[in-house]
């Protein structure tokens, strides 16, 4: 059978690598080379951790109100590029969000006590936004799950990991999309549509938790809670770059969402879990998911993790039947932990080849179906358990655009029904494959995995190319173990990278203990709009050249040579020399489209020149986004209706009328409409995001014929009974009235002296043109104060008086690059305090590179303990002694500004970092205990059979260049050289620990010094010419060789 598999899976390996090309020139043409950017990010507080934005909605540092209210306008904005929400529920969130401020208002003013489910225990994430995948039940909301028969389902209860985070005080805003029943990793459906990528609009957001992966990354909400059967966590953090974590089993509650799960999937398979932008926010979440009673579960989980005493493994890829291998960007990344870690904590990961991993999609599928010949479940799931649907006739429909279902649901159900005798040995396989793991990984075990192959795909591109690419995570739910994906910074393409942490059943706390270690180390969620080239580019692009063609200036990256070649000095030097030529064509160009900043193809496309990629891009308008949406984004079945004419687009669900703002490039509703309820009219308000009445009271009867009057409050948004308010101000007058009980009548109380954009009776001043001023600099007279935008300074008190110089320079390297020291470029710009003795005074200065690092430090150090010292950061204030005349200060030199300046963009540029560098010596293999010395005594032809019998051997990794053999030395050594280097890494995989004729063979590849010739001991050489004489003297007839 696995022979069968083989063969198969070749024919299937050959079929795909012919049929590839055309298929990615086919992709190219449908979306081209275009990347579009997401609207920026326009406050940095959306960029804060979970936990530290409901920190500082207790300090009543910031309100819970701005911040939903900052985060609706994220998710309004990235909506038309993205569609990741399916239902919202924003009005409703922001009164929540304004009763938990008047409550905690209310406790800072010593006016009430905190209730009890309000404190920082129960509810960790008071007052901060999240969302949920639409699979997961709450009243209100739709819960299709994709499929179109459940598409009218409204939920009536609320999901039980769902209930547990709002009791922990979190704000639901809305329910994200999935893929079809939650059983693929593109997610699209019918019903709602595609989303598309954050980092790249014609790529995939990964499933079935796509959309709430996408929110995140793209900073609509701070977390989100997703669900995870076969990667469907992993996936969607991996392709959006946060971090998710696939929970033990049966640890968080799996209630309350559809499909519903079954017994043996609640045991082994389905997760719910959290998906977050920081990993510190990963175990907060799952202790408030799981529970009190079901946390007490996972063992040690409230203990610190010492990772230096932790043992690592990891698996390169998965050898597979029908899966793809890991591409180089992914293992250059991940061969960067693994050398972190070794380099860090002086350990060895060890490398493992896990031969059942093989077998990896037989065993999750034979764990979906419990061990069982075929199933129809999905097929009862696609008819909302009512009935089956015939997987071959409505593919028949779907080539005939008649089908409500997606390709790869209709393959599941053909695939799911066909009978597998193996099932049930691989069920049995996957137990024991179980049991080994657990003993391989014990109670200090981690395993790294590769999340996915490549990095996000194009849309589409899975059903042809990725179809079984999902195992790499699947396989971690086969076997029950808890998984944490983490992201490794960007790739060539700027797109994610990732990999997985695994630990042993219940042992969650160790995966999320290294996802912080690795988030330190490679810097964790980056941001769509973090441009530059990743350390990874680097190291597989060492030449970026760029030409002219149809006349556009394209990128073309010349890779490293994979092979060497002795004799090829000459071809290496006229290289060198095309390679300047091509250079300084580069640089011509370049200066050339820095002058023209524009220009126009002849199909009448406007294209911009980037100054910081260095590159043309198409000039982004009105009409550019109008017609990139119609062309790329939301498929008619989204619910999203264009309007190429007006540059209009309406949301069909609430028939909301949307226009592009061209000053900042967002979508925004239309200025005014009018309530046809009460026939109020209303404008909308750029300054509250919202909607905001052209009249100031209104009456209507109630349901028992009794008058109600209403009052516009400004200040809440919102309408209020007038008979329940004491004090207001009319929003169109802006005159303030309060109520007097002893005339029972409101008081005047004057104008409240602000400007409002809605004040309808002030007429605008008109613009008045600034005067023109001498463009000549005057010089500074006296002492001056730095600006905050420009200072980098911070000064820091509160230090423990025991913190040391390195201690210190580690402390606040953390928060950004720390300036040279201009007088002496080895030091840095960093001072401990101390007094007249030499001791720590316990405070101290740093001027940082940049003035984003202030902040940062500023936002995150202050008001923290170490070593039960309370810090405090602030920006560092410079005072003048005696008396300061610029006059004498040195003025610098343009030169010097120059160098200055050049000094920090080299800290600043990626280019500058050290690139890992193959040598050639390591093509060559070394390969120890391959004989023994009495061989060549008593067998004289034996060398020759040794050289043959190895080079056979090698010729499957790769050419054979040259086979030395070490006949003198003892430890047996021969040493084969590859045409290749990853001819001789193969080699060096495969053959180390193998059997030769009974050895244990040990390989390795040369470290380039090392000599394995051992002089033969004078002993030997007079032993062995004597035995020459001897056999020389004998008689002819007593001579035999």
């Amino acid at each position: 059978m696995p022979k069968s598999l083989q063969i198969i899976s070749s024919i299937i390996w050959l079929i795909r690598s012919f049929l590839s090309i055309w298929i990615q020139l086919g992709f190219r043409l449908i979306y081209g080379n275009q990347k579009f950017r997401l609207p920026p990010i326009t406050n940095q507080l959306l960029l804060l951790p979970a936990t530290v934005i409901a920190k500082r909605i207790r300090e009543r540092q910031v309100t819970s109100y701005e911040v939903v209210r900052l985060c609706i306008e994220r998710t309004r904005s990235i909506q038309p590029y993205l569609n990741v929400y399916v239902d919202e529920r924003f009005s409703a969130a922001l009164i929540e969000a304004q009763e938990i401020d008047s409550i905690l208002d209310a406790v800072a003013n010593g006016q009430r006590l905190l209730p009890n489910e309000w404190s920082e225990e129960r509810a960790p994430f008071l007052g901060v936004p999240f969302a949920i995948k639409e699979s997961m039940e709450f009243p209100g909301f739709h819960n299709s799950t994709g499929i179109a028969a459940r598409k009218d389902f409204i939920s009536t209860r609320t999901a039980t990991s769902v209930a547990h985070m709002l009791r922990a005080g979190a704000i639901l805003l809305c329910n994200t999309n999935v893929s079809e029943g939650c059983m693929w990793f593109e997610s699209r459906n019918s019903l709602y549509g595609t989303t598309n990528n954050p980092y790249d609009l014609t790529r995939i957001v990964g499933g079935s938790s796509g959309g709430a992966g996408c929110i995140v990354s793209a900073v609509g909400v701070p977390f989100a809670i997703g669900a995870d059967i076969g990667g469907s966590i992993r996936l969607p953090s991996f392709m959006n770059g946060i971090f998710g974590h696939k929970t033990t089993p049966d640890i968080v509650p799996n209630d309350g969402q559809y499909p519903p799960h079954k017994e043996y999937h609640q045991k082994y398979l389905l997760s719910t879990g959290p998906m977050c932008r920081y990993a510190c926010d990963l175990q907060p979440m799952l202790k408030v998911l799981a529970g009190p009673q079901n946390i007490e579960r996972l063992l040690y989980f409230d203990i610190s993790v010492d990772l230096s005493k932790l043992r690592y493994f990891y698996v390169d890829e998965i050898d597979a039947y029908f899966v793809n291998k890991v591409d180089r960007d992914q293992k250059l990344a991940h061969r960067r932990i693994v050398e972190y870690f070794e380099n860090k904590y002086k350990i060895h990961v060890t490398r493992l080849r896990l031969n059942r991993l093989r077998y990896a999609i037989s065993l999750w599928s034979s764990m979906m179906v419990d061990g069982q010949m075929s199933s129809r479940d999905f097929s009862l799931t696609l008819c909302n358990r009512t009935s089956y649907i015939n997987g071959y006739h409505e593919l028949l429909r779907k080539f005939l655009f008649r089908s409500t279902h997606t390709l790869p649901a209709i393959g599941l159900v053909i695939l799911e029904a066909i009978p597998n005798k193996y099932n049930e040995y691989f069920h049995k396989l996957a137990h024991k494959f179980y049991d080994e793991i657990q003993i391989l990984l014990g109670n200090n075990g981690i395993l790294f995995l590769p999340t996915f192959p490549q990095s996000a795909p194009l849309h589409g591109w899975p059903v042809i190319m990725n179809t079984f690419d999902y195992i790499y995570c699947g396989i971690i739910n086969a076997l029950g173990l808890p998984s944490t994906q983490c992201p490794l910074g960007l790739d060539s393409q700027q797109l994610p990278l990732g990999i997985q942490c695994i630990a042993a059943r219940g042992h969650d706390q160790l995966t999320l203990a290294v996802a912080q270690e690795i988030e330190q180390a490679m810097g964790g969620w980056m941001s769509e709009h973090e441009t530059g080239s990743s350390d990874d580019e680097e190291r597989i692009n060492e030449i970026t050249t760029v030409k002219k063609k149809k006349g556009n200036v394209v990128y073309q990256r010349a890779s490293r040579p994979t092979t060497y070649d002795d004799d090829d000095d000459d071809d290496e030097d006229e290289d060198e020399f095309n390679r300047q030529i091509r250079l300084e064509e580069t640089k011509k160009l370049q200066k050339e489209a820095e002058q023209t900043k524009t220009r126009v193809d002849p199909d009448g496309t406007v294209y911009e020149w980037d100054p910081n990629v260095k590159g043309w891009f198409p000039k982004v308008s009105e009409e550019f986004l109008v017609e990139h949406h119609m062309n790329y984004g939301l498929e008619t079945s989204s619910g999203i209706r264009y309007d190429v004419h007006h540059h209009t687009y309406i949301q069909e669900r609430d028939g909301m009328t949307y226009k592009l703002d061209k000053d900042t490039q967002q979508w925004i509703p239309l200025q005014s409409y009018t309530d046809e309820t009460n026939h109020i009219k209303y404008t909308f308000s750029k300054k509250h995001n919202t909607w905001i009445p052209d009249v100031s009271t209104y009456s209507i009867n109630d349901q028992e014929g009794k008058q109600q009057t209403y009052v516009w409050l400004n200040d809440q948004l919102k309408w209020e009974l007038l008979s329940i308010v004491d004090a207001y101000t009319d929003h169109i007058t802006r005159i303030k009235y309060k109520w007097n009980n002893q005339t029972n009548s409101w008081d005047n109380e004057g104008m409240e002296p602000i400007e409002d954009e809605h004040d309808l009776s002030k007429e605008k001043k008109p613009t008045v043109p600034p005067q023109i001023q001498d463009t000549k600099k005057k010089p500074t007279e006296g002492w001056f104060e730095l600006p905050d935008e420009k200072n980098c300074n911070v000064y820091i008190s509160g230090l423990p008086l025991d913190i040391t110089d390195e201690e210190f320079e580690a402390l606040m390297s953390k928060y950004g690059i720390i300036s040279p020291d201009p007088n002496d470029p080895r030091n840095k710009k960093i001072r401990l305090y101390r007094d007249e003795q030499g001791n720590p005074k316990g405070d101290g200065r740093c001027r940082y590179l940049r003035p984003e690092s202030v902040k940062l430090c500023m936002d995150m150090l202050d008001d923290t303990d170490l070593r039960s010292s309370k810090i405090h950061v602030e920006r560092a204030k410079f005072e003048v002694k005696g008396t300061f005349n610029p006059d004498l200060k040195r003025k610098r030199k343009k030169i010097d500004k120059k160098k200055k300046q050049f000094e920090v963009d080299k800290l600043l540029n990626w280019d500058e970092r050290p690139e890992v560098i193959r040598h050639k010596y390591e093509r060559i293999v070394a390969m120890k205990n391959m004989f023994d010395l009495q061989q060549f005594k008593h067998d004289p032809l034996f060398i020759d059979r040794l050289r043959s019998n190895v080079r056979e051997s090698c010729s499957e990794y790769g050419e054979v260049k040259k086979i030395n053999i070490y006949d003198g030395n003892p430890a047996g050594v021969v040493t084969v050289g590859f045409a290749d280097i990853d001819q001789a890494d193969a080699c060096c995989q495969y053959m180390n620990g193998r059997i030769w004729y009974g050895r244990v063979i040990q390989c390795q590849t040369w470290d380039g010094s090392t000599k394995y010739d051992v002089a033969e001991p004078e002993e030997d050489v007079k032993e062995r010419i004597d035995e020459w004489h001897k056999y020389l003297n004998d008689d002819d007839d007593e001579k035999q060789i």
